[in-house]
């Protein structure tokens, strides 16, 4: 019964791993420290061979995020590794009940933090210098399949992009938040897209499909070439493209909800309209 019991909590906390990132990484990265916290602890007496199965969707997911240089994912991948470490120093350490609830409290609101800030860093840090540039050539195409470029050149307006591609989950997740954003700025001077970004072996038919499904809006574009990752110097997504002029004023990550500990998406958009 003890092993069956034992198999089933492996399971378990291997996958809760892998499907937290539904929710997105800071989410993922702040669950997942909680639960390593909690399972850890729990497990601090049991020897090295008992704990070790634990990390097999860590050293799954490491593999992976290495061989795809995914590097932004780190953070949740080193997590139970750390905790796993942790557990031989917990033997020593005995937290009261409201110690231990205010410990997570602590941990979940760092974690987020910690995360959020994390990947506003990582992904923009190459972009800086693209600031005030103008939008490099892209190709695109409206739903309709016209080649519609025509809206980068546009002048005293801003321009608000969701950059996404079909293989990105997260991105998927977050187009209803994008929707209500839209909702918040509908009386600015403020037009909203989303645009497509190919990946190899890709078809515009598959994005339409995925956007029939997650997005409840028409402002659709659809970039033709795979190239558009490199003219644009991004390597993930979700990303978020402004533009005002022709001009780059803003190109990175940034959390779409309203974030107390970051700087998010509607205090670039609010920034960026103080300066029209």
């Amino acid at each position: 019964m003890r092993v069956k019991a034992t198999v089933l909590l492996i399971i378990l906390y291997n996958s809760f791993l892998l499907v937290t990132g539904y929710f997105g990484w800071p989410m993922q990265f702040c669950l997942n420290s909680i639960s390593s916290c909690i399972l850890f602890y729990y497990i601090r007496e049991k020897d090295l061979m008992y704990k070790v199965p634990f990390l097999i969707s860590a050293i799954f997911f490491l593999g992976m995020a290495i061989y795809t240089k995914n590097f932004h994912v780190l953070p949740i991948v080193i997590v139970p590794f750390v905790f796993f470490g942790l557990s031989f120093i917990f033997t020593k350490v005995r937290f009261k009940f409201y110690s231990s609830v205010a410990l997570l409290l602590l941990l979940a609101i760092s974690s987020f933090w910690a995360m959020s800030a994390f990947l506003t860093y990582y992904f923009n840090r190459p972009l800086r210098d693209l600031i005030g540039e103008k939008l490099p050539h892209i190709e695109v195409v409206d739903e309709y399949g016209l080649k519609d470029d025509s809206i980068f050149q546009l002048t005293n307006t801003l321009i608000v992009i969701d950059l996404w591609s079909t293989n990105c989950g997260i991105c998927l997740n977050k187009f209803p938040k994008y929707s209500t954003l839209q909702d918040s700025f509908k009386d600015k001077n403020i037009l909203f897209y989303t645009l497509n970004l190919p990946i190899k072996k890709d078809r515009i038919g598959t994005a339409k499909e995925l956007l029939t499904k997650f997005y409840n809006k028409s402002n659709n574009l659809f970039a033709i070439q795979v190239e558009s990752w490199k003219a644009l110097e991004i390597h993930g997504v979700p990303q978020y493209l402004i533009i005002r002029n022709g001009k780059i004023k803003y190109l990175g990550y940034l959390e779409i909800d309203r974030n107390l500990f970051e700087h998010d998406l509607y205090d670039e958009i609010e920034n960026q309209l103080e300066d029209l």
